[in-house]
């Protein structure tokens, strides 16, 4: 499990080396600053990842890695290393360079939960017969402690101040220890649903839990105690993790519309149709809630009432949660790509078509998207993978730093000036988003 951990001591104390000879921060120990710790970026599940950078243009594969099922796991980002699972009971820790395994942790069952990173630690939950959430060292991938849940766990893990959020496939949400793993409360309320289904992860801020359960209810939990503070119902089973901004708590429910709750109270606040189920997490960026559903439509909202500010048709259902970065919405679809579309126009930049539905929720850190697909693939693609012509060879020992930066420079507009592909898959779309209804 620890074959790879010496080789990434070797590649960072290289890059910290190179680092010292040019007299400058290597671009490696910056790319560190940007991470993606988690699902919906942070514990609120805001999507809001708008202190990152993303591709600037369309984009081609940096690198790929075949976990030969499908990656419906929505990756983390942290330390130089890309945390991701897939169908075949793995959780992958890959170099964020080259995609290269650092190490690989198997569960009894599928991981269809996003890892969470905080400190040195990941968690995850087990889509399988362990019917468990794991606490893994990050650094070595060994197994830190486990917990024994009532049903598989297909949701995403959030923690916060010590303390883990997982819900299991019967709605039962739990509060585990971060540190050992013990439990401090479990919130068994919601009603059974029969059978089981896949359930979404909890939002949390202002010490409370948001969940929505299949059971058509949204739940606010208090998180020190696990009582129920308040509960709304929607007019259908919500499997979308809700998203909480400035007071308001916005979810998605298979009665086809979008609802914005009050935090404080649960007071419905507005609701917007759609064409069909909204099961995705909705991201909430300076004021516009931007959000997916089954009817193939990425809807752009106002946060203050709902009203549509945009819409766009991506031609297939949309189960991924988008990435609002640098102005660019970033979402996933069934019709096998990518999509990066303008936040504010709603124009589609471009797309980029996997061979498989993609699912999963993209991840955006340093100019680079990171995002699995049902076709078995990780990918890491940014603007630059679009080149096939490499940077020059140099050696520092036998160039001046005014050279070696220079050279660079003049390798990166020729980069920039290459017009092919590398990836044929890579399609730049021009269409354009609705006007405001």
């Amino acid at each position: 499990m620890n074959d790879f951990t010496t080789r990434r001591e070797v590649i960072r104390n290289g890059a910290l080396l190179t680092g010292t000879f040019l007299g400058t921060e290597t671009a490696s120990s910056a790319s560190e600053r940007e991470e993606w710790q988690e699902f919906g970026f942070d514990a609120a599940n805001t999507g809001n990842g708008q202190e990152n950078q993303g591709p600037a243009m369309e984009v081609g594969i940096s690198w790929s890695f075949q976990t030969e099922e499908p990656v419906t796991s929505s990756p983390a980002v942290v330390d130089g290393t890309v945390f991701v699972g897939s169908h075949n009971g793995m959780l992958y820790a890959l170099d964020k360079r080259d995609g290269t395994p650092i190490w690989q942790f198997e569960v009894d069952g599928r991981v269809l939960s996003s890892p969470a990173v905080v400190d040195d630690a990941l968690f995850v939950g087990s889509n399988g017969s362990d019917r468990a959430a794991y606490a893994i060292d990050m650094e070595t991938g060994d197994e830190m402690w486990r917990y024994e849940t009532s049903n598989w766990i297909s949701a995403s893990p959030t923690v916060v101040d010590d303390v883990v959020y997982v819900v299991d496939d019967n709605q039962w949400v739990y509060a585990l220890d971060a540190a050992d793993g013990s439990k401090r409360w479990t919130f068994t309320e919601t009603d059974p649903v029969e059978p089981p289904f896949g359930t979404a992860g909890v939002a949390i801020a202002n010490e409370t839990v948001y969940f929505g359960s299949r059971d058509s209810t949204l739940y606010a939990i208090d998180a020190n105690e696990g009582t129920e503070l308040w509960s709304s119902s929607t007019g259908g089973p919500i499997g979308s993790p809700p998203a909480v901004v400035d007071g308001s708590v916005y979810v998605g429910s298979d009665d086809n519309r979008i609802y914005s709750f009050d935090a404080d109270d649960g007071s419905e606040r507005w609701r917007h149709e759609t064409g069909y189920w909204v099961e995705a997490s909705p991201a909430v960026v300076d004021g516009t809630v931007y959000v997916g559903s089954y009817d193939g439509k990425l809807y752009a909202l106002s946060a203050a009432d709902g009203t549509t500010e945009w819409t766009l048709d991506v031609g297939d259902e949309l189960e991924s949660s988008p990435a609002v970065v640098d102005g660019t919405v970033f979402v996933g679809s069934d019709d096998s790509g990518l999509h990066a579309v303008d936040a504010e126009s709603g124009r589609q930049r471009w797309a980029f078509q996997t061979d498989g539905r993609v699912e999963s929720s993209p991840a955006v850190v340093n100019e680079e998207v990171y995002v699995g697909s049902n076709d078995g693939n990780v990918y890491a693609l940014s603007s630059d993978a679009r080149s096939e012509l490499p940077l020059p060879e140099l050696s520092v020992q036998n160039w001046g730093v005014a050279t070696v930066a220079g050279l660079l420079g003049i390798g990166y507009l020729l980069r920039r000036s290459k017009t092919g592909a590398k990836n044929s898959g890579t399609n730049n779309s021009d269409t354009t988003g609705s006007e405001p209804e």
